[in-house]
Parts: C-alpha cells; sequence; structure tokens
C-alpha cells in the first residue's frame, strides 16, 4: 500500500492545478461574500489539500461562488420560513385561546340570563301564591272579626240582662221581706209593696225571657264565630299548600335553570379545551418545521 507521502505527492499537481484554476475565483467570492464564507473558503482549501481527485473535484464545483451564494440565499429563506412559522404558531395559538374565551364567556353569559330568567319567572310565581295567600287571609279574617264581634256583643248584652234580672230578684226578695214585717193593717204600705213586688215580677219574667233569647243569640254568635273560624283556618291551609307548591316549583325552576347553566359551561369548555388542543398540535408541527429550518440555515 502506497504511503500518505506517495499520496499526497500524486495529489499535488492535481491541487496546484485546481488552486491555479480556482484560487482568484475563491478569492474574490471570499472578498464578497463575508466572513462566513471566508471560514468556509479556508476549510475548503484544507480539504481540498487532503482529498483525492475526485473529491476534489466535486468540492470545487460544491463551493464555487454561485454555490456558496446559493446556499447563503437558501439558509436566510430557511431562517425566514422558520421565523414566520413561529409567528404563524404563536397566531394560532393567541387565536385558539380568544375564541376558546369568547365561546366560554358566551356560554357564562347565556347562562347567567338563563338562571336569572328563571327567577324572575319564580319571583312572579311566589308573588301570585303569596297574593292569594293574603287575599284569603284578609277575607278570613274579616269573617271572624265580623262574627267574633257579633259574639262578644250578644255576650255583653247577655251578661247585662242577667245582672238585670238578680237585680230585679234581689229586689223582689226585698220588698217581700219587708212586706211580710208591715204590720197588716197596714193597708196602704202593704199595698204599695204588693204592687212593687208585682211589676218586679213581670220586669223580671221580660227580662228573664229576653235573657232567654239573648243567650241562644249568644250561642248561636259562638257557633258562627267558631264556624268562621275553623273555615277561615281551612282557607288558610289551602293558601298556604299553594305558597308552599309555588316555593318548590320556584326551587326547581332555579335549579334547573342552574343545572342548564353549568352543562352550557361545561359543553363550552370542552369545546374550548378541544380548540386549544388542535392549534397547539398545529402550533408544534409548526415550530417543528421551525426547527428543522433552523438546522437547514446553519449548515
Amino acid at each position: 500500500m502506497a504511503s500518505l507521502q506517495d499520496f499526497n505527492a500524486q495529489l499535488g499537481p492535481a491541487f496546484e492545478g485546481a488552486k491555479a484554476q480556482f484560487g482568484p475565483a475563491l478569492e474574490d467570492a471570499k472578498a464578497q461574500l463575508g466572513p462566513a464564507v471566508q471560514d468556509a473558503l479556508s476549510a475548503t482549501k484544507t480539504i481540498l489539500q487532503n482529498a483525492p481527485a475526485a473529491q476534489k473535484a466535486m468540492l470545487e464545483k460544491s463551493f464555487s461562488p454561485e454555490a456558496l451564494e446559493a446556499r447563503e440565499r437558501a439558509a436566510k429563506e430557511a431562517k425566514e420560513r422558520a421565523e414566520e412559522a413561529r409567528q404563524e404558531a404563536i397566531s394560532i395559538r393567541e387565536a385558539a385561546k380568544a375564541e376558546a374565551s369568547s365561546r366560554l364567556q358566551s356560554a357564562v353569559e347565556q347562562g347567567k340570563a338563563q338562571v336569572e330568567k328563571a327567577r324572575a319567572e319564580a319571583g312572579v310565581v311566589a308573588a301570585e301564591a303569596m297574593s292569594k295567600f293574603d287575599t284569603v287571609k284578609a277575607a278570613q279574617d274579616a269573617i271572624v272579626s265580623e262574627t267574633s264581634s257579633a259574639a262578644k256583643r250578644v255576650q255583653s248584652e247577655a251578661a247585662s240582662l242577667a245582672r238585670k234580672v238578680a237585680q230585679l230578684s234581689s229586689e223582689q226578695a226585698e220588698t217581700q221581706a219587708e212586706l211580710d214585717k208591715t204590720f197588716f193593717l197596714n193597708f196602704g204600705k202593704r199595698g204599695e209593696l204588693s204592687d212593687r213586688i208585682n211589676a218586679l215580677q213581670k220586669e223580671g219574667k221580660a227580662q228573664a225571657k229576653a235573657l232567654e233569647q239573648t243567650r241562644k243569640a249568644e250561642a248561636q254568635a259562638l257557633e258562627r264565630a267558631n264556624k268562621a273560624q275553623a273555615t277561615a283556618d281551612e282557607q288558610l291551609k289551602v293558601a298556604a299548600k299553594l305558597v308552599e307548591e309555588a316555593t318548590v316549583k320556584t326551587t326547581e325552576l332555579t335549579r334547573a335553570a342552574e343545572a342548564k347553566a353549568k352543562a352550557l359551561t361545561a359543553d363550552a369548555t370542552k369545546q374550548s379545551d378541544a380548540l386549544v388542543a388542535k392549534a397547539e398540535q398545529k402550533a408544534k408541527a409548526l415550530e417543528k418545521e421551525a426547527a428543522k429550518l433552523d438546522k437547514l440555515s446553519t449548515r
């Protein structure tokens, strides 16, 4: 096998020929394309000095001024495309987040509006039930008050008559006692006392009869008052039941609206998450492409 020195000896003339042919062009490209290309040209010279003839020919072609300029152009374009890809990825993420936020906010507002509407409807239902209750209560209270007042008036009248009957009875007894003590021949006084007793008896009977009728009226008045109170209690129970049912209905309306609002928010959140995830996937693909382009721009 030939030694490295023999190989270099054989390669020397070919390298010198290539150098003589392309040297001026390389020096001119070096001056035009800047430090980066100068480094590339220096590396090329080193490679040419140590490369076989066939490789030298390929390298000479690859590192010609036109090829280097094309590579620099391609690297610049790759860098620009990479930056565009990154910016597009940022825009996609921001747009997805904005759209997701808008959808979620819309769902929240829609749910809130439904809850407020349900609460308003519930308020109307409750107000109507309470209005009915108040109306029934006012009417029944008036009836109970009237019958109770009537019963009290009759009771007061009966009490007054009872006192009067008792008073007449007492006066009659006193007059009778006085008559019994009066001398039997004292006809004038005895006649007066007898007349007084007869008058008291007559009046007592009348008052007793009036008292009896008043007692009956009192019983009837009390019965009416009790019936009125019982009816009022029953009507109030019915009205209270309506209020209770209205309360249940208002609770159901509100809960249903809140559940629907929650479902709307959950669905919007799910859709927003899916939207962001899809955008993230696309953004990562763009960033991956940008990374590849970065590599191309640095070759």
